[in-house]
């Protein structure tokens, strides 16, 4: 299907006259707007790309006398595709060419993954929502990742006298008949596919997701992200007032102009005082892709990314990284090309030094890689004694379910046999030797982008030991290191967004835990942005450019830009879980690190800075050594500071900061 020119479409908009002066509103069933090319992605594993499911939207009038809405409808197109067009319909890559890539149009053999969003029925006796899909779709909750299996109620099934029945065996499948009946539907949280009966169902084929309606009156928030600085591009998330999502992808343009039907519709029904049921179609949230000069970091914009050229050129003929500083603020602000990931990256994760000449490196990496021969030895030997040692047994247990389902849909891991996941859960098993700790859930997503780019598994090995215990980025499994990660996330919470903390206080003691960013601080955002914009911010937080808890003002900067409709319609504790889940993915990372670098300017810049987070203060200092600004450390005089301030700062009559690191790590985290 081709694309109508954003000239054309804006022409026809024209037509439909809507301003705020306009004498007679739209009447019953007028379509006010309509476009091509509009996608559904549904919410398949995180860590692959996403596939797109192209479809053609209308919005539409329903006026009466008691009710005033709008309409708006999605109907599917024949084709579907999975991003990225050079690489099979199962497999992603992130290293792909995507500068000519349609995003709508492909082979029409690509198999769908099920829709994870909730569909409502016309009679809307599901939720309190109004969103309707074809009767021949099957109806199911997904709920977000998570690692339990939930059970769906099923609101409705067509029965089908000859449903074809698959069961995940590794890659291979096992196809069998059911009886005609309605199942039962348990949904399964690590793939998203619906289980009937205790098999895996697979929708037919450009299916999966069927045509819907939603009022828009009946929404609880209407969204408006843009990606683009012309924001005509980007997403629209509609929810309703049962936390089900629904999100519509505009790659091609013309969301600028749904945003000005909805305003249009806005002035005309407020010119005539019609009354509606729900504010929501009154208000929305518009989210720019730019940000103001003062929501920026000063430097943004004066640097460029490091590609292989200036990566080079900082190379002397001894092998020493020249203009260390340079490159810190070039990987800070614009990230590593991708060529060249593979010779940075250990220079980010502390396993080179910048002043290391040809010489040493290989002095060093001969070391290091006898030590990991001995590992490697150690690890032989408890392999053959994990049938009488629980410990072990349940390690290797662990890593080989992780290992079996992380980022299978790639090329570099897809398919049994794989020597590649081998060496991943080598890596992995041998790290636990090293360290004698156990294997935590996660730690091969975290490893899995090391082991594509770096390549040589001595040299993996030892970057993941730099990234799992030399950067804070990355918080270890203790409940004490997670702790504190959460005390310095509320403390800034407090500072930046202090009505957002606020709420959170008002929805009781848990709500403080922020379960909402657990994922992100353990996975690194992994599950929350595409790959390549989750590298940059891995990258930006390895910089170590000002503040080495970078990571944590991006949990500020996603909360800050995307968190808005938390407050504005008082979310309560699971339901801001289920917000950040379903944005998961539909997200810009790009603006939220511009956001995140803006914040920790002004961090930096503060006058005085809470007790609380001391420490943040301390590695500042330590990452800018030059920097003559010194905040003042403000007790924040509770209880456990009667005696002397516990979280390491006093004040003294100059306003001198003093730390007592040893009583922060021993007492400060309760």
């Amino acid at each position: 299907m081709k694309v109508m020119s954003i000239d054309l479409q804006k022409k026809f908009l024209g037509l439909l006259k809507l301003s705020p002066t306009s004498e007679t509103p739209p009447v019953n069933g007028e379509i006010l707007y309509s476009t091509n090319n509009v996608c559904v992605h549904p919410q398949g594993l995180m860590s692959t790309l996403p596939m797109h499911h192209n479809g053609f939207l209308t919005i539409s009038a329903k006026v009466d006398a008691a009710y005033s809405t709008l309409l708006i409808n999605w109907s599917p197109s024949k084709k579907t595709i999975n991003e990225p067009e050079t690489i099979v319909p199962s497999a992603t890559s992130g290293s792909a060419d995507r500068r000519h890539l349609s995003l709508c149009e492909t082979k029409s053999d690509t198999v769908n993954s099920f829709d994870s969003d909730v569909e409502i029925d016309s009679d809307g006796s599901a939720g309190g929502g109004k969103m309707k899909r074809s009767e021949s779709s099957l109806t199911a909750l997904t709920l977000p990742l998570t690692d339990v299996n939930t059970t769906a109620d099923v609101t409705e099934a067509e029965p089908a006298a000859d449903v074809v029945v698959v069961a995940d065996q590794g890659e291979e499948e096992v196809v069998e008949k059911v009886e005609e009946k309605t199942p039962t539907v348990v949904t399964s949280p690590s793939t998203h596919l619906v289980v009937l009966n205790g098999h895996v169902f697979r929708p037919p084929k450009n299916q999966a997701n069927s045509a819907f309606e939603i009022d828009l009156g009946e929404m609880r928030s209407l969204a408006v992200f843009f990606r683009n600085s012309e924001c005509t591009k980007g997403e629209f998330v509609i929810c309703s007032h049962d936390s089900v999502y629904k999100v519509l992808h505009f790659h091609f343009g013309g969301l600028d102009m749904l945003v000005k039907v909805l305003r249009d519709w806005k002035n005309i029904t407020r010119h005539h005082r019609q009354k509606t049921n729900n504010q929501s179609i009154h208000s929305f949230t518009s989210v720019l892709s730019e940000l103001t000069p003062h929501e920026c970091h000063p430097e943004e914009g004066l640097y460029r990314s490091l590609t292989k050229c200036t990566w080079e050129l900082s190379i002397d003929e001894f092998g020493r990284i020249q203009n260390g500083a340079n490159i810190q603020k070039s990987v800070f602000f614009c990230g590593v090309d991708t060529d060249i990931r593979g010779e940075v990256w250990p220079y980010l994760l502390k396993y080179y030094k910048y002043d290391m000449t040809v010489l040493e490196k290989a002095e060093m990496r001969a070391k290091k890689l006898s030590k990991y021969e001995m590992i490697n030895a150690k690890r032989e030997n408890i392999l053959q004694l994990q049938k009488t040692e629980s410990f072990w047994r349940n390690v290797i247990c662990s890593i080989e379910k992780d290992v079996l389902r992380t980022d299978r849909s790639k090329p570099f891991f897809k398919g049994e046999g794989n020597p590649n996941l081998d060496t991943l859960q080598r890596i992995l098993l041998n790290y636990s030797v090293f360290t004698k700790t156990p294997y935590t859930q996660g730690m091969s997503d975290l490893l899995a982008p090391l082991l594509i780019e770096i390549k040589n598994e001595n040299d993996i090995f030892w970057c993941f030991v730099g990234l799992m215990q030399q950067t804070i980025f990355i918080s270890s499994p203790s409940d004490h290191d997670m702790e504190k990660q959460l005390l310095y996330l509320r403390e800034l919470l407090r500072l930046f967004i202090p009505d957002f903390y606020e709420h959170l206080l008002t929805c009781g003691p848990g709500a403080m835990e922020l379960l909402f960013a657990h994922r992100w601080i353990l996975l690194c955002f992994k599950r929350e942005f595409p790959e390549d914009e989750a590298l940059r911010i891995w990258e930006a937080c390895w910089a170590h450019y000002q503040n080495s808890y970078f990571h944590l003002f991006v949990c500020v900067a996603v909360i800050a830009l995307y968190g808005r409709d938390i407050t504005k319609y008082r979310l309560a504790s699971d339901e801001i879980l289920l917000h950040f889940t379903h944005l998961a993915m539909q997200m810009n990372g790009s603006l939220v690190l511009r956001k995140a670098r803006g914040l920790l300017h002004t961090f930096r810049r503060r006058d005085s800075v809470p007790c609380t987070l001391c420490d943040i203060f301390v590695k500042q200092q330590e990452s800018n050594r030059a920097s003559s600004h010194q905040p003042r450390v403000k007790c924040q005089g509770g209880d456990e500071c009667s005696e002397g301030c516990l979280y390491g700062g006093t004040r003294d009559q100059v306003g001198i900061f003093k730390a007592n690191m040893t009583k922060f790590f021993t007492g400060g985290n309760k």
